[in-house]
């Protein structure tokens, strides 16, 4: 049986194709994850002595062990649902990532790829500022939120955490299955053994109820499971791919990863990973054959799904939210109405039907209202009552924030904009298209995607770029270990 040491000492020229290892941890390699982790946890629930704590791992991990560091590090400015990203105040994490990547732009020693990434940034983000000219909101506002789309430039702080050094990609994706696995068992527990929010505490809790260390919400041992928004499993993403393709790994981490994932009850997170691992493990010749098999295997979840109760007698979704999801695109087929359409995507459309309607009756189709602030913003004729919620209380809004991504950057900068986004993220594909390691990206990148329909893991802030811009830069430190190679 391969253990960690094996794995360590593996030559960094091994590939899929040559076999896969047996992946194992030794029992020391699991104390410090496990210690980091619950320290940002403990911060997250307000237990602010501990912020101290991921401070020094952070900075034992830069000394000591840089693949670590990158890894907790991204943790760390994602929030992943255990750290509140904006914990000292007037400050957030990602804004501090971006600042010191835009220090690394000017002084790091650039590579090709790199140059080529950072030209496209700059042409991306001249793009998002042309279009923020167009709207009536003052440039000045707009920025607080367009500063967010940009944020794909924090690939530069891994890639520079290991300039002079070498870099082996199967440590890299070691560091990652294993904090992966750490945040799928706290998953876990706080959704069946804790049935609250203790590991992972600022996942959603409906009515602004909030989790903290010396006013916990849970019911221990109750054994009513609890929807686990999926936050912490956006960076769990990133070992879809070398669990599949590079390592052989035990059962017991396919079932804590397959359970992670029934806890979030998102639907649009099964179907990214389902949809990923079965293109991963069938390929392109076997995928029929494989995905008419899968296709056998959701009907029969979809059936076990609606034969199971409701969590509770308020839930609007089945128990796995597989049947409820699927019973959704049945009823889209049926739809007569605006009332009808509106209750598509779990209520998302009720959002989306009247912000489109008012970015075409003030013909900005073409470059969208603008970043507008959902709490700054002061235009009145952007204030709709929106007729679709079923919350009168909560009608009243700004036209502007949606669930659904590419909606989201259509309100914002219209067709135009919406194209330019799609060609920023094509294009990151095509800079990496001939690196071994660029499906190990593009998996991530179609999976936050996919993500995105619901809201989650947004290609337009850190939720999703950091994800992304931490997995293309362990391609590009692959492909430049294997060029000098």
């Amino acid at each position: 049986m391969a253990k960690a040491t094996n794995i360590n000492n593996t030559s960094a020229t091994a590939t899929p194709a040559e076999g896969r290892q047996l992946l194992t941890f030794e029992k020391r390699e699991w104390v410090q994850p496990v210690l980091f982790m619950l320290s940002l946890s403990a911060t997250g629930l307000r237990f602010y002595p501990a912020l101290l704590f991921v401070i020094l791992f952070l900075v034992k991990a830069f000394r000591e062990d840089r693949y670590s560091f990158i890894v907790m590090l991204t943790l760390t400015v994602a929030g992943s649902g255990l750290i509140d990203p904006r914990v000292i105040p007037g400050v957030r994490f990602s804004d501090l990532a971006a600042i010191a990547a835009l220090v690394l732009v000017f002084i790091y020693r650039k590579t090709p790829q790199v140059r080529a990434t950072i030209g496209l940034l700059v042409i991306y983000l001249l793009a998002l500022f042309v279009l923020a000219t167009f709207s009536l909101e003052s440039i000045s506002l707009q920025l607080v939120s367009l500063r967010n789309y940009p944020m794909f430039v924090y690939f530069i702080v891994p890639v520079a955490c290991f300039a002079g050094r070498d870099f082996d990609i199967t440590l890299f994706f070691h560091k990652v299955i294993l904090f992966s696995i750490i945040m799928c068992v706290f998953y876990i527990l706080d959704a069946y053994i804790i049935c609250g929010n203790l590991f992972v505490p600022l996942t959603k809790l409906w009515g602004d109820v909030q989790s903290t260390f010396y006013d916990l919400y849970w019911e221990p041992f109750k054994f009513h499971p609890l929807r686990k928004y999926p936050a912490g499993m956006f960076f769990v993403l990133l070992s879809v791919y070398p669990m599949l393709r590079y390592f052989k790994c035990p059962h017991w981490m396919w079932a804590v990863l397959v359970v992670a994932i029934i806890c979030t009850q998102t639907f649009t997170l099964m179907l990214a990973v389902f949809i990923t691992s079965l293109y991963l493990v069938a390929g392109r010749k076997r995928l029929v054959k494989y995905g008419f098999i899968a296709i056998l295997g959701v009907v029969a979840v979809y059936f076990v799904d609606r034969a199971l109760p409701k969590p509770d007698e308020s839930s609007h979704g089945s128990a796995l939210r597989v049947a409820s999801s699927v019973d959704q695109f049945i009823d889209l087929f049926n739809a007569v109405d605006a009332e009808d359409l509106a209750e598509f995507g779990t209520g998302r459309m009720a959002q989306v039907i009247p912000k489109v309607d008012l970015v075409m009756r003030e013909h900005r189709q073409w470059t969208g209202l603008g970043f507008l602030h959902p709490d700054k913003t002061k235009i009145s004729r952007y204030v709709i009552d929106n007729e679709f919620y079923s919350d009168v209380t909560a009608s009243e809004e700004l036209a502007f924030e949606v669930e659904v991504i590419p909606v989201q950057v259509f309100l914002t900068i219209g067709y135009i904009g919406l194209v330019v986004h799609l060609l920023f993220l094509i294009a990151l594909m095509v800079i990496v298209r001939r690196d071994r390691m660029a499906v190990y990206f593009n998996s991530v990148l179609f999976m936050c995607f996919v993500l995105g329909l619901s809201g989650f893991a947004r290609l337009i802030d850190f939720q999703g770029l950091g994800i992304c811009a931490l997995a293309y830069a362990a391609v590009l430190l692959d492909h430049y270990r294997h060029k000098e190679a």
